[in-house]
């Protein structure tokens, strides 16, 4: 596309891009277990989007993310964007005090996730004024069924997701915090359209393309790689809830775009050469060896 037609933010990348084919698997989990279309996709952001605006979430609001690598984030992180607010997700390891730290630095007004991380959260203290569970709604939460059934008949969707522009800040990226408070990095829906029409003037992004979710979504790789790459070029996203599982389904997966941190190229590297050193048949364990050598040529 050229750069007249680029969308301006990720909420018209979306819309854009979950109109080209609506019957197409947009996510799935390992296995195919469980799957949404595009279409189911953009009726849940829409149903989301509606409820959030109800609770009152509009435009520069924050709302923050507590889960695994699971299906039901995707319509909550992009229901959220399309209200104006800003979403982002935080480490499911931060203990009580650390959330509270991050909550009141990003300013959050709502969280949504998973039920078993809610202790932990009213645990930091800080005064959080809605908490929506994906899986389970202890006392005081509200279910993601009970954020949709509020939304309202008269809330004008098209108008709220078309009025944000492109310098509003789309998510927060925090630091480990390993020299101090963990700090906020700003980025705009710019910000992070630009990085993606950058990476796809290397890797040739296409709708279709297979990838996994299995890092935080915490992290920014995770969300360039899985979430706005998606919102933008139309991927199907399987989602790893365990990440010591990626190595299985990759093989089930097959993805044409991939990426990781550099520890877990690390450690498959790590498993197949010992798989190779360890194959008790020699003539298999030879063309393997061979194998091998043939694609470190090639990546040279």
């Amino acid at each position: 596309m050229t750069a007249e037609q680029r969308p301006q933010t990720l909420c018209e990348a979306f819309q854009a891009t979950a109109a080209i084919d609506p019957e197409a698997i947009a996510l799935r989990t390992m296995g195919g277990l469980e799957t949404m279309t595009w279409r189911e996709y953009a009726t849940a952001v829409r149903q989301v989007a509606a409820g959030l605006a109800a609770l009152g979430v509009g435009r520069g609001d924050t709302v923050s993310l507590m889960m695994a690598n699971r299906i039901e984030f995707y319509p909550l992180e992009v229901g959220a964007q399309h209200v104006g607010a800003t979403s982002f997700s935080v480490y499911n390891t931060m203990p009580a005090e650390q959330l509270a730290y991050v909550f009141d630095n990003a300013g959050t007004k709502v969280v949504m996730c998973e039920a078993q991380y809610v202790d932990r959260i009213r645990a930091s203290g800080f005064p959080i004024e809605h908490i929506i569970c994906v899986d389970d709604t202890p006392d005081g939460t509200m279910s993601v069924d009970e954020l949709i059934a509020i939304g309202s008949d008269d809330f004008d969707f098209d108008s709220a997701w078309r009025s944000i522009p492109p310098d509003d800040v789309a998510t927060l990226v925090y630091t480990s915090g390993t020299t101090g408070a963990p700090k906020g990095v700003e980025m705009t829906h710019s910000n992070l359209l630009f990085e993606l029409f950058a990476l796809d003037a290397v890797l040739g992004y296409r709708p279709g393309d297979r990838t996994t979710s299995f890092l935080p979504s915490a992290h920014i790789a995770d969300r360039i790689a899985g979430l706005y790459s998606q919102e933008l070029f139309g991927a199907q996203i399987t989602t790893v809830a365990d990440p010591r599982a990626i190595a299985s389904a990759l093989t089930g997966v097959r993805p044409t775009v991939w990426a990781a941190v550099p520890r877990v190229w690390e450690k498959l590297k790590a498993a197949i050469e010992f798989a190779v050193a360890n194959e008790p048949d020699e003539m298999t364990r030879q063309a393997l060896e061979w194998g091998l050598g043939v694609a470190a040529k090639k990546a040279a």
